[in-house]
């Protein structure tokens, strides 16, 4: 009788031999439990025969206040999730068994323009894509300007979000092109086109939206 007692499962025993009992692990992913804590928590189930008797070969159940509380300590991009499979006081174990509590990723809808694609309206296309929150997206307007800056800007990912066209004198914004960025959920530079042009009150100097 090794194992057992409440406030040291895994060194102290209960008065149980261990052999008539089955460990149960609760364990917490990407956040902690209710009280604060993110360690596993551990009871032992004592098994029962049919006449109530200590057997290694009988069942055994949870009892109240043995099962912890989730979902209200999500870490840093994830929300309340769900167990792998739900404790119960009135599920009958006859072996170890490890519930897991994961808390689920906390994505945000991301909105943002692409270059055109297979369409006839020369004017790029709408993309839609989850990202997870507390991520960040750099932004590099590639010689014009975004948020009012020429340089690149860092959005950190906390609500649904579109990503508005950057500007630039003289040139047709064709979409943000979407590349992989060390640190980043991903790295959108912006892409353009030449538009020095056209403009009817002075045609030679000025653009009219088309490249």
């Amino acid at each position: 009788d090794a194992k057992g007692d409440p406030a040291d499962p895994e060194n102290k025993g209960d008065g149980i031999p261990d052999e008539d009992q089955k460990k149960v692990t609760f364990r917490v992913v990407n956040g902690k439990w209710n009280d604060d804590t993110d360690a596993d928590k551990i009871v032992y189930v004592t098994l029962f025969d049919a006449n109530g008797q200590w057997s290694s070969t009988g069942t055994g159940k949870l009892k109240t206040g043995e099962i912890p509380t989730a979902g209200e300590k999500p870490g840093a991009g994830y929300k309340a999730g769900a167990w792998n499979t739900a404790p119960s006081v009135d599920t009958a174990l006859n072996a170890d068994t490890t519930y897991v509590y994961t808390y689920a990723v906390d994505n945000k809808e991301i909105t943002y323009k692409v270059p055109d694609g297979s369409d006839t309206d020369n004017a790029p296309d709408e993309k839609k894509e989850d990202v997870q929150a507390t991520k960040k997206i750099l932004i590099d307007p590639n010689g014009g300007t975004y948020g009012g800056t020429t340089g690149t800007t860092e959005l950190t990912v906390s609500a649904a979000a579109t990503i508005a066209d950057p500007t630039w004198e003289n040139h047709v914004f064709m979409g943000w092109t979407r590349s992989s960025e060390t640190g980043y959920a991903f790295k959108l530079t912006a892409t353009w086109k030449a538009d020095a042009k056209g403009d009817p009150a002075d045609p030679e100097n000025k653009g009219d939206g088309i490249p």
